[in-house]
């Protein structure tokens, strides 16, 4: 399977076609009940959705037709675990509340998972400050990371610039220089 995410995703469907398959194949986004045509006409233009994972796929006569999801599949995980361990943070606080207990971070990190990361310290020192209005916004696990730092690498030893690359992977289509190297400071 995929090295991004390890499903069957554009990556994996595209592994053996060459250019010229994909120029005679049909990409399309699925996204809010319709699809989207992309513009997929090399490898090249292909890596920006090779963590996306395949919805439907088929192929007849040499030319394929695609449908991915709306969002890496990268994004899709890291969104469910962090919102498992956001519920779980939140749900311990409110039994502290409840219960006119003190919220400790450590009963609650002990609580949420048996092998808490930065991302997991990250989630309970929000809900300590913020209760159950905490969200896990900008917090990002490390093994998604790594995901991320393999497409971004990829993207960017195929003919993307660094800039490109970053903003496609990352999201981040307005960071300033400093946000950028600190982001991928972070996953080097």
């Amino acid at each position: 399977m995929s090295k991004y995410c390890g499903k069957c995703d554009l990556c994996d469907w595209i592994s053996d076609y060459s250019d010229e398959k994909i120029k005679a194949s049909n990409f399309f986004l699925h996204l809010n009940d319709r699809d989207y045509k992309l513009e997929v006409n090399s490898k090249k233009d292909a890596i920006k959705y090779y963590p996306y994972l395949v919805s439907i796929g088929g192929s007849s006569d040499g030319h394929s037709t695609v449908i991915i999801g709306s969002e890496p599949y990268i994004d899709i995980e890291e969104k469910e675990f962090l919102g498992w361990e956001l519920n779980a943070a939140i749900k311990y606080w409110r039994k502290c509340k409840r219960n006119k207990k003190e919220f400790d971070k450590d009963e609650c990190l002990k609580y949420v998972t048996s092998w808490p990361d930065d991302a997991t310290r990250k989630i309970v020192e929000r809900v300590a400050k913020d209760g159950d209005k905490a969200t896990f916004e900008g917090i990002y696990r490390p093994l998604q990371n790594h995901y991320r730092k393999e497409w971004y690498e990829c993207m960017v030893e195929n003919g993307y610039t660094e800039i490109e690359a970053f903003r496609w992977v990352f999201g981040y289509w307005l960071a300033t220089e400093e946000e950028r190297q600190k982001i991928l400071d972070s996953i080097r």
